[in-house]
Formats: structure tokens, sequence, C-alpha cells
């Protein structure tokens, strides 16, 4: 390692860093003080110890350096190697994909999971995860690891999601909770992890042990891959076999299409904004809008936007994670998207994006809820709500109880709860200017939906490019009406794909907008 030679301003390395955070508005050594702060609450060195590793008084550890490069999107080993860490030679550093290749003896692929650096898999939360228990010794030494594709729909049948199964090997046993704990790279995550699962591990302290380690090994690397779950535990029904009696398992699930946030393409991007399509808010929950939405930006070449509970959004539209409760941290990070939408059209730079917008936020029972239907009224974008069908609500109410254990979910009260969460938000939509504002009610499907099963429904899965498609002749028949429509010129990809089919499904046609 290098010899440091402090006072003489700040590090080379350091300073690609606060020059990335600067061109993305972040601004000042505060800033970025603060910036670094919420981003790593765990922390444990003081923010007079970060500012000085920032302006050179003090040599800057490595732990520190390799956070503020992860957090300014620079990649670390070049900071290392400029601080004279790391010789050129030692620079590269193998991707996720390479790791894979490499540890493809422990992984069984079951699906079409290409294991290639350019394929769009690498974002997503089960190769990742996968990626993370097998690329360390104590996680290799103690897992196996399947990957598997799920296909869901019927005219519209796609691989939809991304399943990991997680199982001790043979001859590996369950940890010690307090050691399976203590693999968590950091305080915040074991304090959090020890107070976790704790009533549950009394029945089940196997099981919770598996599932505490897992947790500890993946958390970092499941950080910016959007929405996933784990499923499987005992007294639950969804994902397990009937045939084996619901023998709990290790599986973390992901819908590849809505529960994964993209970015947007440059050029597509701009030709929405010139023509006033984008930011586009579609209210709805993930499993019955977020593929519509998800869809709709991959073919404009939009941003997709997932908000969350523990991320904050900067002046770019990148996110970071933040510390916040779960439920108040809802209506947090909906307004600070309400503040990013606001900042961009006053500065005359519309957001290119479509922001998923889960209906929880305008639940009057929530703190905030009030203001946030008035920041709905006036919102500077495009404004889409889609109501689902009551049969639809109700089966994913029936997925949730049957995922919960406890046997406390009121399905029917939740449905009641969630129908006058959608009239309070169409009140308020209905003060909005009519050519920025869709309202679709869904009709109730012609047949049963099944709850069970590993995927969704075909009538939910067929409904989401309807849905897509609905939106885009809404958006080409009222702001786009001069140019070409955007309907035949789709970036690639699944919407583009089913566009001739799309055309003359009268499944389109029957989407009701009010």
């Amino acid at each position: 390692m290098a010899t440091w030679r402090g006072g003489s301003g700040t590090p080379p390395g350091i300073d690609l860093c606060l020059a990335a955070l600067h061109r993305r508005g972040i601004a000042g050594t505060m800033a970025v003080v603060g910036v670094f702060r919420a981003a790593h609450p765990d922390f444990e060195w003081s923010d007079s110890m970060i500012k000085s590793m920032l302006n050179g008084t003090r040599e800057p550890k490595p732990e520190f350096v390799h956070r503020l490069a992860g957090l300014a999107e620079v990649p670390a080993t070049q900071v290392f190697a400029q601080l004279g860490w790391l010789s050129p030679e030692e620079v590269a550093q193998p991707s996720v994909p390479h790791l894979l290749r490499q540890l493809r003896s422990g992984i069984s692929a079951a699906g079409q999971l290409a294991l290639d650096g350019t394929e769009p898999w690498a974002d997503r939360a089960a190769p990742a995860a996968a990626a993370a228990v097998l690329e360390g010794e104590h996680g290799a030494a103690r897992f196996n690891v399947s990957l598997s594709a799920v296909e869901c729909g019927d005219r519209y049948r796609c691989a939809l999601m991304d399943v990991a199964e997680f199982s001790l090997r043979a001859g590996a046993e369950p940890l010690e909770l307090d050691r399976a704990v203590s693999l968590a790279d950091s305080r915040s995550l074991r304090e959090a992890l020890f107070t976790a699962h704790r009533k549950e591990a009394v029945e089940h302290p196997e099981y919770w042990s598996v599932r505490v380690e897992l947790t500890a090994l993946t958390h970092r690397a499941l950080r910016h891959r959007g929405e996933y779950s784990w499923q499987g535990q005992p007294g639950a029904r969804m994902w397990l076999d009937p045939s084996d009696g619901h023998r709990p398992r290790h599986l973390l699930v992901q819908d590849r299409v809505a529960g994964v946030p993209s970015g947007a393409v440059p050029a597509a991007a701009a030709r929405c904004a010139e023509r006033g399509v984008a930011p586009l808010v579609v209210i709805g929950h993930r499993p019955l809008a977020g593929g519509a939405a998800a869809l709709l930006a991959q073919a404009l070449g939009l941003q997709y936007v997932l908000p969350r509970s523990g991320e904050e959004i900067l002046t770019d539209g990148v996110f970071i994670p933040v510390l916040r409760s779960p439920l108040q941290g809802r209506m947090e990070a909906w307004l600070s998207v309400v503040g990013h939408l606001r900042d961009r059209a006053a500065a005359g730079d519309p957001w290119p994006a479509v922001v998923l917008t889960r209906p929880y936020v305008f639940d009057a029972t929530v703190q905030g809820a009030e203001p946030a239907l008035r920041e709905l009224r006036d919102l500077p974008a495009h404004v889409a709500c889609i109501r689902p069908a009551v049969a639809m609500l109700r089966w994913w109410a029936e997925r949730r109880a049957a995922s919960d254990p406890s046997g406390l979910f009121d399905v029917e009260a939740w449905v009641h709860s969630v129908l006058g969460v959608y009239e309070r938000i169409e009140e308020a939509l209905r003060a909005r200017p009519a050519e920025g504002t869709l309202l679709i009610q869904v009709p109730e499907p012609d047949v049963p939906l099944p709850v069970g099963g590993r995927g969704w429904p075909d009538a939910v899965v067929d409904l989401q490019p309807r849905l897509a498609w609905t939106m885009l002749n809404w958006l080409d028949l009222t702001v786009n009406r001069s140019g070409p429509k955007f309907s035949g010129r789709l970036q690639p990809g699944l919407l583009a794909e089913w566009a001739p089919t799309l055309r003359n499904d009268s499944g389109v046609s029957a989407l009701m907008a009010r």
C-alpha cells in the first residue's frame, strides 16, 4: 500500500467520487457527508472523521473508500488504484456473471437464465442472491442453490417470475441463531436480525436460523435489485408443493417484469420529453398494474420507477437507501418522488419516467395522506389510475393470507379498505385536467382466479400488456396527436413483440376508460 502523505487537499480517487456526486447535484463536503450518512447509517465513524477523509487531513480508510465509491457509482478498484492501493494489473475485477460462471458447479440453472453479462438478468434479485451466497467460502461450503423461471400467461405468455431456492448441503447443519446473526456485515443489520423472527424461531428454530443466515449473506447484494420476497416459511401455503405436505423451503421470488426498476434509453426518452409524454404516474398495485407500467416504460424507452419506503431519490433520478420506518417511509418516499417531479418540471427538464405509485400512499389511515392527495391534483405529470376488478383484489388478498402463517390477515376487510382508497384517489383525480388524466376500470374476469401455484393467473398476466397498450393509445390520442404514433415506434421488448396481437385484441377495447 502506498505511503500516506496528508495535508495536500482532496486525495486522488476521492476527487473522482466527489466529482461524480457533484454531477448528480450533491455539492459541498457537508452535503456529501449527509448523503453518505443517510446511505450508511450503520457507519460507526463520526461526521468530522468522514469530512477529514474527504478533504485529505486524515488518511482515508478502505471501508470508507469502498462505500463512498459505491455511493458515487465509481468503480472502487479505480479509486483504490489512484490512492496507490492497487497496481494497474490488479484493477480488473470479476463481474457477477463471471462469478456465476466460476460457480456453475454450485448452481443448477433451471429455465432460461443466460450467463451473459449483456443480459438484463444481472440486475435481478435471484441471480444476485445466488452469487452472493456462493462467492464466499462460507456460503459455498454450506448451500446448494438452484435458479428457475416460472412462465405465466395465456395469450401473452412470458417468463414472469424468478425463483432462487437455497438448501443446506449434505452434512451442513443449521447454525445457532446468534451465530447466524453475527454473519451480517453491518451493526444495523445485526441489530435488525437479532430481533427478527425471534417469536417464530421458538417453534421452528432450525428453519429461521437458516433464513437469518441467508438474509445476512444476501442483504448487501439485494439492496438495489428491486422488490422481491422470501417465501416458503413453515405454515405458509404459497410457493410450496402440496404433494409433499407444503414442506418449508427457502425461496427468494421476484416478478422480473414489475419488480425490477430500469433505466431510460436516452434517445427514446428525449423524444418522449420533446412531445410532452413523460413523466407518467401509474397508480395501482404492483401485481395488478405494475407489469403494465414496466412494459410501457420499456416500450417508450423511459425509466421505470418503483418507489420504496427505504429509498430517497437524488437530483438525477438515482435512488439511494435511507433509514425509514416501513409504514411512514412509504409516504416519505412518495413525497420524495413528487419533489423530484416538481423540480425537474420547474427546470424545464421533465423526468423521462413511468412511476408506479401504490394506492396505500393515499390511505386515510396513513399520516400525510391528505397532503399526498393534494399533491396528486396538480402534479406536473400525466396520471393513469388503474382500478382493479374486485375479483383480482380478492385474489391478491387471498394470496397474502395464504403467505401469512399467523392466519390473522382479514381478506374481506382489506378488500373493502382498498376499494375505499381508490374512491379517494379517483375523487382527487377528477379535479385534474381531463386530458392529462386517465381512469381505467378493469372488468371482472370471466373465470375464477386460482390462488395457489407458483405464478400469477392467466387473466392477471394477460391484463398487463392490455393495460399498457390502452395507456399507449391514450398518450397517442391526447399528447401525441401530431407526431408519429408511439405504438408504431416501440423499443425492443415484450410489448413490441406482442404489438401485432394487441392491435386486434378485444380485451383492450373491454378496458373502460372513465
